[in-house]
């Protein structure tokens, strides 16, 4: 590839032999004369080299589009990501990011680019005409980045242009959560049917479907009152899958009342009569809490209809299945420590639980205003009762 001629005391001629052309087939050579000892030319020799090969591999990515990019990082990164993550991700590509950039050059791509996407997908983004939400545009945001950086990575640019960018404003949503009544309606209307207990458990607990559904008898302890969230089945691109949780703090330990521990032993209870009324044909590859009375796994979408069809059947269309969830949560937050919130949800810290549920925060001000009033008062009641005694 290289080598060194000597062309006069300590005075070097570097010679580098280039790809041939591919047109007359002829070698290309580099020449470039060096004056030093042998030593430091062939260091200058192997520096030149090197910015050959980077100048090479530049070259090689020049006029690379950004759908090959795209596809590349795709292949390269879904095994370090969960199943579901990698296909939202091809979702993104697909649907979004290759019709937009896919047919450009990857340097090409400037920050005005990525701006106007941005406003493009806030303001019409949805396939009806309207707007994705801001938090679906900063999963899109953070996507490009990360594609841009693995390109920094592999030296195809030199400059991100999505670092150049800012995310799109973060909205706070209120989420939607049960009303006493509002609970007590879909109870009433869905007992006797398989959802009216996952309802409850769900309600108390705040478990995720994933990990309601994914929940094994090994991981509960009736006893001690003790659930253990180490898995949740999910449905992927390769079908039904059981795997960890959401997040590494989605793995904990959720403490239940006398009433889920009753419910549990009743679910349990009807599972061993299945068992015996059906024999061979029972399940038992699995040892689901929440499954079909086949023992067979509960398909997530499967769970999300039945719940569906008690709240339509009621009139409370806008509820959702995830509400039960933010039911608990709302519920806890305005009685509880917000630690043992956040515990509980299984989020990663306390400030992301406190920005979920920023919604009640008027509330709990209101309440710890009360209770410092009262604090006040009480302490005051006593100084006074004090000083009675001392002067009779």
């Amino acid at each position: 590839m290289a080598h060194l001629r000597k062309r006069g005391r300590k005075k070097w001629q570097i010679v580098i032999e280039l790809d041939r052309d591919p047109v007359t087939g002829e070698r290309k050579r580099k020449y470039k004369t060096y004056n030093g000892t042998k030593r430091e030319a062939e260091n200058k020799m192997a520096e030149l080299i090197q910015k050959y090969k980077d100048g090479n591999n530049a070259d090689k990515y020049s006029e690379m589009k950004m759908k090959k990019l795209m596809r590349k990082y795709i292949n390269n990164h879904q095994h370090n990501v969960a199943t579901r993550t990698a296909d939202r991700y091809r979702r993104i590509i697909k649907n979004h990011l290759e019709p937009a950039f896919g047919e450009m050059l990857i340097k090409k791509v400037k920050p005005m680019h990525i701006e106007s996407y941005q406003t493009q997908k806030l303001n019409s983004g949805r396939i009806n005409g309207g707007g994705l939400s801001s938090s679906t545009v900063r999963m899109h945001h953070n996507l490009l980045n990360s594609i841009f950086e693995y390109a920094q990575r592999l030296e195809i640019i030199e400059r991100n242009p999505v670092s150049l960018i800012s995310l799109p404003k973060k909205k706070k949503s209120k989420h939607k959560f049960l009303s006493r009544e509002e609970l007590n309606q879909i109870l009433d209307y869905s007992e006797g049917l398989w959802i009216h207990d996952y309802i409850l458990v769900a309600v108390s607990t705040g478990m995720r479907r994933g990990e309601m559904i994914g929940l094994e008898w090994e991981n509960v302890d009736l006893k001690n009152k003790k659930i253990s969230v180490v898995q949740a089945l999910k449905r992927t691109s390769q079908g039904i899958e059981l795997s960890e949780p959401k997040t590494k703090s989605s793995v904990r330990s959720i403490s239940i009342t006398d009433n889920t521990v009753a419910i549990l032993r009743k679910i349990k209870s009807e599972q061993e009569k299945n068992k015996l009324n059906m024999g061979d044909n029972y399940n038992d590859r699995f040892d689901f809490v929440f499954c079909e009375k086949n023992g067979r796994y509960c398909n997530p979408n499967t769970v999300t209809r039945r719940f569906k069809r008690v709240v339509e059947a009621i009139g409370l269309e806008e509820i959702k299945l995830h509400d039960l969830r933010h039911t608990m949560a709302s519920f806890l937050i305005k009685i509880a420590n917000p630690k043992v919130v956040q515990e509980r949800l299984g989020h990663s810290s306390i400030s992301m639980t406190m920005d979920l549920y920023s919604h009640l925060s008027d509330d709990l001000q209101q309440k710890a205003a009360d209770d410092l009033s009262e604090f006040i008062n009480q302490n005051n009641t006593l100084k006074e009762n004090n000083l009675v005694k001392m002067y009779y």
